[in-house]
């Protein structure tokens, strides 16, 4: 005995598959994130300063970004970049960016002191009497 299937049946598995696609989109704004900042962070180079920061998971897709420097802005029109380079930057520059959520402006991330280098050293201790597992000595100072 065999079963006739109706077109609506033949159709369900693709009806479906179109509403997980739909759910997993919908459903990106509620899934566990950390909460960060944009991690701004400005540098000196040989041509100025490069100014970088974080696109959160969090953003809309038609995020931009505006790039203050002193309170001035620099940018003629928001930036879709998560970076800068500002050819007349000093060491002694602050610099803000400010999230543009459809033509307004939002929150905004300070960038701290300029890095006068692209890295930064940061000294690590360990604790006395400390060992790795493979036998390596420890520096302490």
């Amino acid at each position: 005995m065999t079963r006739a299937i109706t077109p609506a049946l033949r159709l369900t598995p693709i009806a479906l598959l179109a509403l997980t696609l739909q759910q997993s989109a919908a459903a990106d704004t509620g899934k566990q994130v950390e909460k960060l900042d944009r991690g701004v962070v400005a540098v000196a180079t040989g041509s100025g300063v490069f100014v970088g920061w974080r696109v959160l998971g969090t953003d809309a897709a038609d995020t931009r970004f505006n790039m203050y420097r002193d309170g001035v802005l620099l940018n003629a029109a928001p930036l879709e970049a998560s970076n800068f380079v500002d050819p007349t930057g000093t060491a002694a520059a602050q610099y803000v960016v400010r999230t543009v959520v459809k033509g307004s402006e939002k929150d905004k991330d300070n960038a701290g002191t300029v890095w006068p280098q692209a890295v930064l050293r940061i000294p690590v201790e360990a604790p006395a009497g400390a060992s790795r597992p493979m036998a390596w000595p420890i520096a302490t100072s």
